[in-house]
């Protein structure tokens, strides 16, 4: 039974390890994709952290390029390409924490297709407007094993069960007979 119970425990922590792995914090690295783009008078950056899927938050960086340090304001939102019914999503964005001058940011695309991330930004040189391209891909899909594994749960605590009993039974079948024969 004590085998049976380890068993168990060791197969729900691989699965929860397995589900939470392989996430991707916002700077390890170097960014999946990079795009310049002219956000009105001001050149920027824009740094894709991961794959874009639909469903999943999309982590991005914006970071002013060219001489000298730029204070820009930013806003951010995901806008659906002609062919994509959605509505634009606005991003969360705050302080990149590896340049002074950028923002980090992270905006959730609802379904697949091609997106622009449509950026404002305000500085000492006025009110400007650019566009990154986004292509969201399709969810993430379960690993084909994992699906085995998970489906197969039932399958392993029932043989695990079964052993334990017969293990229980052959205990009580050899303290149950006479010494002496």
């Amino acid at each position: 039974m004590k085998a049976l119970r380890s068993l168990t425990v060791c197969g729900m922590l691989t699965v929860a390890w397995l589900m939470t792995a392989g996430g991707v914090s916002a700077h390890s690295g170097a960014p999946v994709r990079s795009f310049d783009v002219q956000v009105g008078p001001y050149p920027v950056t824009v740094n894709y952290w991961n794959e874009p899927h639909a469903g999943q938050p999309l982590r991005f960086t914006i970071v002013p390029r060219g001489s000298g340090p730029v204070t820009l304001h930013y806003q951010a939102e995901a806008v659906p390409g002609t062919t994509v019914d959605a509505v634009p999503v606005r991003a969360q964005m705050g302080a990149d924490p590896d340049n002074h001058y950028g923002v980090a940011g992270e905006v959730n695309l609802p379904v697949t297709g091609q997106w622009l991330l449509n950026i404002d930004a305000t500085g000492t040189h006025g009110p400007g407007s650019g566009d990154a391209p986004i292509l969201a891909a399709s969810p993430v899909v379960m690993p084909e094993w994992m699906g085995w594994l998970i489906g197969l749960l039932p399958v392993w605590a029932m043989l695990g069960f079964i052993v334990a009993q017969a293990r229980r039974a052959g205990r009580n079948i050899l303290s149950a007979q006479p010494m002496g024969v």
